[in-house]
Formats: C-alpha cells, structure tokens, sequence
C-alpha cells in the first residue's frame, strides 16, 4: 500500500467554502438541544482539502442569532420548519479562524457567511431544500404514546467534549 507524504495542518485565517457532510442531533445534560455538524473545507473547486471543521447549532434563545446566521448562510427559508438532516451536503462560506482547547490549536468556523458577506460568487452554488414543514417521521417500533418503547441512550444526550453545559460554543 502507497501512503500519501503530503499532510494537512490548519488553516490560515480567512473564508473558505464549507459543506456539511454529517449532522446530529443531541440533547445537553441541561436539557437543551443542539445539532453537531462535521463540515469539510473545500476548495474553489468544490473539491475536499481534508480539513474537517465540527460546528454546533444550540437551540436556545441567546444562541439565536448564531443559528440564523447558519440558516442564511446555507439558503433555507425565512420561514417555517426544517429538520435537521437536511442541512447535510449544504454548502456555505464560513470565516474560519483558530482557537485553542486543552492547549491544542484548531481550526474553528468564527462565523457563518453569506456570499455577499464573504465577498463571492453568488453563483458559485445553489442549495435547495425539499418540504420544510415535514414532521420528524418516527423510528420503526416507536410508538410515543408507550414509554417502554423509549430507549434512554438515544433520548439523551451528552455535551461534546470541548463544551461545559453552560457554553455555547461555535
């Protein structure tokens, strides 16, 4: 087996273009839900540069704005609802930035940014969303009504690592 020698190290401050490749869906120990996203760095020609960036949506009142941000940033409606899973494989412009945790450098998304905002091509891509008022549909043998079909592990959640229960960390 050949291994590749080229490495990859963190990013120079500045806007990259993003898309997110994995979501999921948690609950803190302080009961507040909030979506971990896995977004890749591309280049300006959509391609992967093996920089991987997590990003956490925290849905509470004074993490708002950051959401919104997020939401603009991808394209999605003004209004109604979106589940979750369908922000993965969106793309967006992100200010990236470093910060570091535990003594560690890494790469951190500052902000989500329009392409207005971030200065580029408006054309460069289009996401598109399906039916945005669709319910969650609900996992095969659960029924909500039966509390015995409730299985604690994937009902809580656990605060990622980087994060106490009172942060919100972007």
């Amino acid at each position: 087996m050949q291994i590749p020698l080229d490495r990859v190290g963190l990013l120079q401050d500045g806007v990259y273009l993003c898309r997110v490749t994995e979501v999921e869906d948690r609950t803190s120990q302080k009961g507040n839900a909030y979506v971990n996203l896995t977004c890749e760095v591309l280049d300006d020609h959509k391609r992967e540069t093996g920089n991987t960036i997590w990003h956490t949506l925290t849905m509470t009142p004074k993490a708002k704005f950051m959401v919104s941000k997020f939401l603009d940033a991808v394209g999605a409606p003004k209004e109604g609802n979106l589940n979750s899973r369908s922000l993965k494989g969106k793309l967006f412009w992100a200010e990236i930035g470093k910060d570091t945790y535990q003594g560690k450098s890494k790469n951190v998304i500052k902000t989500p940014l329009t392409a207005e905002e971030a200065q580029r091509d408006e054309n460069l891509f289009s996401n598109t969303f399906a039916s945005f008022d669709e319910p969650d549909p609900e996992p095969e043998g659960f029924d909500p009504n039966d509390i015995s079909s409730w299985e604690e592990e994937e009902t809580l959640g656990s605060v990622p690592e980087e994060m106490d229960e009172t942060d919100v960390k972007f």
